[in-house]
């Protein structure tokens, strides 16, 4: 079990644990479902009975550790993601020292202290910032339930290639994160350079709620490959992906006519947990010109329905 011996034998009987401590057991193993015998009496009837929390407080947070551990059956008959919700589409709970978003198919982790910093870097001129979040794409990803906004980036056209759903499931993870709407798609802004050259551009900009206009530039870092193999990720390979798109995001931001920003955000999705330090070690040899105001941002996509973020063609069509 849990413990070195069996739990019902042990119950902590000759433990200095106090009071408080056994209380937070059972209430552990009553959100667990276990209701055997835990302390002397049933943890079904005990559940810290002189608590202020609350029944949705305890599946909130039973929700919360779930996902934390990556357990994703059922739970309170239905999948965490949605348990206990009634007709809601997306549980909310901040704990741990992390905020936690989950909604049908995905799961959104990302430290409390980011998500301020998130906003408060970008609506700084002069500060830049790397940050992270972890998302667990736990079923196919449904356009359908997607903010307007996550929508209207995926069903517009773009510049071309293959990262329709990157860029759309970048926004939606934006609007539920730092509550940002979209303000211009690829094809609306517009770029002047004054000599007729082409210049970089950026995939959409968006808004804050104070109405900041960012630009949101956005990549993905898997050298082509799903499921990510060990190793295969070096150093060089972050610091060539980071310098290429760092030097497209200042280009585009000096060349845009038809918007008004005066900084932008790297959105980065990960294949693989060892690439964030790579990405990370990487940045450290970049000149400071070069990374500049930029926001980055590293999103790191766990479950085996994430292949669909990184495959280079994907499954999804466009009505």
């Amino acid at each position: 079990g849990s413990y070195p011996s069996k739990a019902n034998r042990c119950k902590m009987t000759n433990s200095t644990v106090t009071e408080e401590e056994k209380a937070a057991h059972v209430h552990r193993r009553a959100l667990d479902g276990e209701y055997d015998d835990c302390y002397g009496e049933q943890a079904a009837t005990c559940k810290m009975a002189n608590s202020t929390v609350t029944e949705e407080e305890e599946k909130a947070a039973h929700v919360h550790r779930r996902a934390l551990d990556g357990e994703y059956d059922d739970c309170y008959g239905e999948q965490a993601a949605t348990a206990w919700t009634g007709a809601s589409e997306e549980v909310r709970v901040g704990c741990y020292g992390e905020a936690l978003i989950a909604r049908r198919g995905y799961t959104v982790r990302m430290p409390l202290e980011d998500c301020i910093q998130i906003s408060a870097f970008l609506r700084h001129n002069t500060l830049a910032i790397f940050i992270e979040m972890t998302v667990h794409v736990s079923g196919r990803l449904d356009i359908g339930s997607f903010t307007a906004d996550a929508q209207r980036v995926f069903y517009t056209e773009n510049a071309g290639g293959s990262s329709e759903l990157s860029e759309a499931f970048s926004m939606e993870l934006l609007a539920r994160c730092a509550e940002v709407t979209l303000h211009k798609t690829e094809l609306e802004l517009e770029y002047f350079t004054g000599n007729g050259s082409a210049t970089k551009i950026t995939d959409y900009s968006m808004a804050l709620l104070d109405d900041t206009i960012v630009g949101v530039s956005v990549t993905r870092a898997c050298n082509g490959q799903w499921p990510h193999i060990s190793g295969s990720y070096s150093v060089e390979d972050a610091a060539r992906l980071l310098a290429k798109k760092l030097f497209g995001v200042n280009e585009s931001s000096r060349h845009i006519s038809n918007a008004s920003w005066s900084k932008q955000l790297l959105f980065i999705f990960v294949a693989h947990p060892t690439q964030i330090p790579i990405l990370r070690e990487a940045a450290c040899r970049l000149t400071p010109e070069l990374i500049a105001n930029t926001v980055v941002l590293f999103a790191l996509c766990t479950g085996d329905d994430a292949a669909s973020i990184f495959n280079r063609s994907s499954p999804l069509k466009k009505r």
